[in-house]
This record gives structure tokens, sequence and C-alpha cells, in this order.
């Protein structure tokens, strides 16, 4: 089975949520992402949305899931109507890895830098 890396930042950091979404917690990991920043009642003023941001940081876990999980994750986040999953570069204590993370669309947060919801 190929595992998916999924960086996040907000509500799927709550091990309930997880429990509801994929079933069962999932192994995760520290982990941030640099040049983005974490907007807290970005979506819909309830949920929370990175934007692009120079010199700033994101704080998070990486999830290790499933490729359905994945999927599941795609209905939790409403994608791709509120968020769109992209590929981002994310630190980890030994290096970096590759990771989809969900970022608000427009139609969401239509004040966000259209540059956040390209690919």
């Amino acid at each position: 089975m190929r595992r998916i890396l999924l960086f996040a930042y907000g509500t799927l950091l709550d091990r309930r949520v997880q429990r509801r979404v994929f079933g069962r917690t999932p192994a995760t990991v520290a982990a941030r992402l640099e040049n983005w920043t974490v907007r807290r009642r970005a979506v819909r003023g309830r949920y929370p949305g990175i934007a692009p941001a120079r010199g700033r940081m994101t704080l998070g876990r990486v999830l290790d899931l499933a490729t359905g999980e994945l999927r599941r994750a795609d209905t939790y986040e409403d994608a791709p109507h509120l968020y769109r999953r992209r590929r981002v570069r994310v630190r980890l204590a030994g290096g970096t890895a590759p990771c989809w993370v969900y970022v608000p669309t427009v139609r969401a947060v239509p004040e966000l830098p259209e540059a956040a919801n390209r690919r």
C-alpha cells in the first residue's frame, strides 16, 4: 500500500477529528512549512487557512496516510470547493519532505493572494 504524506496545520491536528475522518489516529511527525503563514479564521470566518508569506512559517504535523485516506481528507476539507490540495516541501527534524497541504480556494477566501491557489 502506497503511503501519502499530508501536512496538517489546523483541525486535522485534532486526534478526535483524525479518528472521525480516518477511523484511526495516523502516525505523525512535527514539521514546518516555510514562507507560508496560517490565518486562524480565514475560511468562512471559522476555519484556518494558509497563505504565502515570505519569511514566515507555519507549524504543523505531517500525517502518514494511505491513498484512500487522502480521499477521505479531501471530503473532510471540502476539496475542491473550500480547499485545494497542493504539493509543498516541508522541513522535518532530519531534512525536508514533499507533502500535500490544503490551501483555501479563492471562492472560500477571496482576499487571499492568487499565488496561494496555483499548483
